[in-house]
């Protein structure tokens, strides 16, 4: 009977073809994100959302970039930012919402926070001073991978396999018609090149990434107390700037000491980047190793 509701409420893949051609079609800077809302949940009722773990333990990684090549001195510094400076839309997060962004390996965190690199003429002459933190996570985080994009799929066979092996299961169960499998994957495959989208002209280009982000932290809010532990923690996505070698990940700042914790920070000199092929090289110059009263930094130099 549950399968049954959920056929439903998908349209067929004809209509959902044509409902994700009409999307394309919206200008994104003159569409607010509740306009945008409105269409969305007029053409589908239901949305999907893949699902997974970051297991306890495992370490994730974010950077900032030190201005001016001073030192962070308070851990608020480089943490989670404070929602009344976000200005703009990123990729997962509205204006005025603080989003979590780390980094599953060193050298992707850095990437992401000197992309502008990729612009300049021979990025492998650049060079920047950046400030890495661990963190570990403190609990199974249940997060949703949105990189099930063709592109992404081409550079990672694992991402290939992983989708190809969840899709082959359902569909040899046999509980859900393939039909609306079908429907569901394309809609899936929308939100998923739009979290792969490089060719972003401005924070508005962000707002369709956006709303999936928002529609998951609202499903949330459906989610009884006694089953609060299925809730999901936030998402993982491609890495764009590093040619999708690796992924990011978007964590909800409710309840975030429960999910992360501060381990220690290196400063480093990074240069030589290569985006296409994600590798860059860095020289340590500090160590922010311990956080003190009310979160000051203790600094030790290499």
């Amino acid at each position: 009977m549950d399968a049954r509701k959920i056929e439903n409420k998908f349209p067929s893949v004809e209509k959902t073809n044509d409902f994700i051609k009409t999307l394309k079609a919206i200008n994104l800077v003159d569409t607010s994100l509740e306009e945008l809302d409105t269409v969305i949940n007029n053409y589908f009722e239901l949305i999907p959302f893949a699902s997974g773990f970051i297991k306890k333990g495992e370490t994730v990684f974010r950077a900032r970039v030190n201005e001016n090549e001073t030192s962070f001195e308070n851990i608020s510094e480089f943490g989670l930012k404070s929602k009344e400076i976000v200005k703009e839309y990123g990729r997962a997060n509205r204006p005025e919402e603080s989003i979590f962004y780390c980094s599953d390996n060193f050298g992707m965190a850095c990437g992401e926070v000197l992309q502008n690199f990729k612009k300049s003429y021979n990025p492998r002459k650049k060079m920047g001073v950046v400030t890495v933190g661990e963190w570990e996570i403190l609990r199974d985080l249940h997060i949703s991978p949105v990189y099930y994009s063709e592109s992404v799929m081409a550079k990672r066979k694992d991402v290939e396999y992983f989708r190809k092996s969840n899709s082959e299961y359902l569909r040899e169960k046999g509980i859900i018609k393939p039909e609306t499998l079908d429907a569901s994957d394309l809609l899936l495959d929308f939100f998923c090149d739009e979290f792969s989208k490089k060719n972003i002209n401005s924070p508005n280009d962000y707002k369709y990434s956006v709303w999936y982000m928002w529609k998951l932290k609202r499903m949330n809010d459906l989610v009884h107390p006694q089953f609060t532990k299925q809730k999901f923690d936030g998402i993982v996505y491609p890495s764009v700037v590093m040619n999708y070698n690796g992924d990011n990940i978007a964590l909800f700042d409710v309840d975030l000491d429960t999910k992360i914790t501060f381990k220690i920070a290196y400063e480093v000199i990074c240069t030589d980047f290569d985006f296409e092929n994600a590798t860059f090289r860095f020289a340590e110059i500090g160590q922010l190793n311990s956080v003190g009263e009310n979160g000051k930094l203790n600094r030790s130099e290499c």
